[in-house]
C-alpha cells in the first residue's frame, strides 16, 4: 500500500449562508492539525451575527479532544453574541465523546440538517 492510500484526505470547511443562517459543512478529520483553522473559521462566523450557526459535522471521520474544547468555546462566544448554535452528526466519534462527557447539555446536537432547521424554526 502506497503512502498517499494511508493519508486521509484533507479537511475542509464551507460556508455557506441561507435565510440569516450559517452552515459551516467540515469533512475529513478534526485533529490537533486543524483545530485552528476550526476555531478561526466559527469565530469569523460568529463575528458576522448570523441568527444561527449550524456546524455540520456529519462527514467527520475523527474528532479531537482538542475539538471538542473549541465547540464548547464556539458554543458560548455564540450564546454571548445572541447567536443560536447547533452541531448537526451521528457519526460516534463525534456523538459518542459529547455524550460520555455529557456535553450534551450544553452543545444542541441534531441527527441531520432537516432537525437542525426544526428546532431553529421553534426558537423564532
Amino acid at each position: 500500500m502506497s503512502q498517499s492510500a494511508l493519508r486521509p484526505a484533507p479537511t475542509t470547511f464551507e460556508v455557506t449562508t441561507d435565510h440569516a443562517v450559517t452552515v459551516l459543512t467540515a469533512t475529513g478529520e478534526l485533529d490537533n492539525q486543524v483545530v485552528d483553522r476550526l476555531g478561526h473559521a466559527l469565530a469569523e462566523a460568529i463575528r458576522r451575527r448570523p441568527k444561527a450557526l449550524l456546524l455540520d459535522l456529519s462527514r467527520i471521520a475523527f474528532c479531537s479532544a482538542q475539538t471538542l474544547r473549541v465547540l464548547l468555546d464556539a458554543h458560548i462566544d455564540a450564546r454571548a453574541a445572541g447567536v443560536a448554535c447547533a452541531i448537526v452528526s451521528t457519526h460516534p466519534t463525534v456523538v459518542r465523546p459529547i455524550r460520555l462527557l455529557c456535553l450534551d447539555h450544553l452543545l444542541q446536537v441534531h441527527p441531520d440538517l432537516e432537525a437542525a432547521w426544526r428546532w431553529l424554526a421553534l426558537l423564532s
